[in-house]
């Protein structure tokens, strides 16, 4: 969704200097056989993959020009000699069979096969959903790949892929956008999404940003945020929070990234000494050093939930190293 809409745009905000970066390995004829782009999700990675792709087959002067015959094969997944493997509607990349398109072993067929142009351009968005099975199943293909392919794998936690596929990569890390690098590319959705509030707790994603343009998801994550402060204020049992309709349309490591970035922004509401949102007013927490072991406890439990342990025992667990980590100066958090 977030790829489609990104390049169908001519200006590309934020990342200067990977850009210039790719740009500069290509006019010096030293682009790498394998790139992994690292960062959180929702911030462009895709969009400057598929921009880098389009300079390799631009026809033109001056890459992309966005009007050849190649850009526009790729802007629509035509080109013949343009390999994209994404997530399917499950949100899976499956290892499959030479015979399976768009899955692993497919991809690792395909690339034995002469190319039409003479090389290839891979892109793997979201490796790291890819099983260990998979992530193998590819390494032979990094460690030789074809005469001319270049592989991008794009990534948004990094501690979840092959060491050896790091290794064998060209890593080029991507930073969250700035407030005013979102504010432009929402404005340029022409939909109400570039709300101030939404920007500064979206962290840096527009995928995030646009997800909380949901007014009923938003209202979900207020009440839930609201839930979570009475647990950690000892108002309500973390055993009775329910997240059961969050979790239907939303990954739980990604509310979990949403409720860090909320807990982040009362953080930084504390010491800019700016007043806090009004839709945020007798719910967020005001004790700066309650916020920040919030918000490490947070992080480490995130591990917990990409592990898909139980939703409700990580809630208690993480309410219950909260309140040792206040009351007990030398409690520390076990990560």
């Amino acid at each position: 969704m977030y790829l489609t809409l990104f390049i169908k745009m001519t200006i590309i905000y934020g990342h200067n200097k990977q850009r210039e970066d790719l740009s500069y390995l290509l006019k010096q004829n030293k682009v790498s056989s394998t790139f992994l782009f690292t960062g959180i999700s929702g911030i462009g990675k895709s969009l400057i993959a598929i921009e880098f792709i389009k300079k390799l087959f631009c026809e033109s002067e001056t890459k992309p020009c966005n009007n050849c015959k190649n850009c526009h094969l790729i802007d629509s997944k035509t080109h013949p000699d343009f390999i994209l493997i994404e997530p399917d509607e499950k949100g899976k990349i499956a290892i499959g069979s030479p015979k399976e398109v768009g899955t692993v072993r497919w991809l690792i067929d395909k690339l034995t096969k002469k190319s039409i142009s003479g090389k290839y351009a891979v892109l793997i968005k979201d490796l790291d959903i890819l099983t260990i099975q998979s992530q193998n199943a590819l390494l032979k293909t990094i460690e030789e790949p074809p005469d001319g392919a270049v592989i991008i794998l794009t990534a948004s936690n990094k501690s979840q892929i092959l060491q050896t596929i790091i290794s064998r990569s060209f890593h080029i890390p991507f930073q969250p956008l700035k407030n005013s690098e979102m504010k432009k590319i929402l404005e340029n959705e022409k939909e109400d999404k570039s709300n101030d509030l939404l920007i500064e707790i979206s962290g840096g994603s527009v995928e995030t940003a646009s997800l909380l343009s949901d007014s009923t998801i938003f209202t979900q994550f207020l009440t839930l945020t609201e839930e979570i402060s009475d647990c950690l204020n000892g108002k309500k049992d973390p055993i009775n929070i329910n997240i059961n309709e969050l979790k239907k349309t939303i990954a739980i490591p990604k509310i979990t990234t949403i409720l860090v970035e909320i807990y982040r922004s009362f953080l930084l509401n504390n010491i800019k000494k700016t007043e806090i949102h009004r839709v945020f007013s007798g719910i967020a927490l005001t004790d700066e050093e309650k916020l920040k072991t919030i918000i490490k406890i947070f992080l480490v439990q995130k591990k917990g939930f990409s592990n898909n342990l139980n939703t409700r025992n990580l809630l208690k667990s993480m309410i219950y190293n909260y309140k040792k980590a206040i009351t007990d100066t030398n409690f520390k958090i076990i990560r």
